[in-house]
């Protein structure tokens, strides 16, 4: 399925309306996606190894980037998968949800950061929730290839198996609903701060000042991400920790009912 997956959604061009166009919004993306992110986890992973407060301690062995890279490399090829529909569709000069007037969303900026808001909170959801039911034993193993790496770098941070990936980024196709618009320069800035965040989370460091301020927004943290890569059952909250809390999947709500069990026996 790690090659079936990518494959079969390249595939999908033929039975596109312009196969052509289809393709090249496919590679189009592809590019436009996995360059830029591949030069920000290097930049990160040089940063991170020279700043911060290593969490696992120092490495007994060099971390396996070339492996974290081409997981990354692929992850975002299925990614643009996804994203080829509503942008060829967009092109041929469909009705889609992609709009570049504001005026489209909503009529004043009030509105715009209730969107934000909204975005970020429909996002935490389903990732949460997606992340839980990946950890269901018959899912697992198309998600085990993120926990491989259980030190990570922020090469690390969107190394998913193609399965994982279309689960994580299926919203995607919600751009091909023509009433569920989504005003561009907000999404790609919900996009980037959601793809930074995530790039911290995975780079194996802290930086107090950083947890600080991420904690403050309830957005999760290197921290509080890296516990779930050492631990695999806990800390599942992906852009925030605010359902660990509500459903006691918390390493630390954790901890304590295996205290109060043990204390019990």
């Amino acid at each position: 399925l790690a090659w079936l997956v990518p494959g079969v959604m390249t595939a999908a061009c033929l039975v596109a309306e312009s196969p052509w166009t289809f393709l090249t919004s496919l590679i189009g993306t592809f590019v436009l996606t996995c360059g830029p992110t591949l030069l920000l986890c290097g930049i990160a992973h040089w940063a991170c190894t020279h700043y911060g407060q290593r969490i696992q301690g120092e490495r007994k062995r060099p971390a396996p980037i070339p492996k974290e890279a081409w997981e990354t490399t692929r992850c975002l090829y299925t990614v643009a998968c996804i994203a080829a529909w509503p942008v060829s569709q967009h092109r041929l000069g469909h009705p889609t949800g992609i709009t570049w007037n504001m005026a489209d969303l909503t009529s004043s900026w009030l509105g715009v950061f209730g969107h934000l808001v909204f975005g970020l909170a429909f996002a935490d959801f389903w990732n949460y929730w997606k992340h839980r039911l990946l950890h269901w034993r018959p899912l697992f193993a198309f998600h085990k290839n993120h926990h491989q790496f259980r030190d990570p770098t922020a090469f690390a941070g969107f190394a998913l198996h193609p399965v994982d990936a279309v689960m994580t980024f299926a919203p995607i196709w919600l751009m091909c609903i023509p009433s569920a618009k989504h005003w561009m320069p907000l999404y790609f800035f919900q996009v980037i701060v959601l793809g930074l965040i995530n790039l911290y989370l995975h780079c194996g460091v802290t930086f107090d000042w950083l947890e600080r301020i991420i904690g403050a927004l309830l957005l999760n943290t290197s921290g509080y991400h890296n516990v779930h890569h050492a631990k695999v059952s806990a800390n599942y909250g992906e852009v925030s920790f605010v359902w660990d809390y509500i459903c006691g999947t918390n390493d630390e709500a954790q901890m304590k009912r295996r205290a109060e069990r043990n204390r019990s026996q």
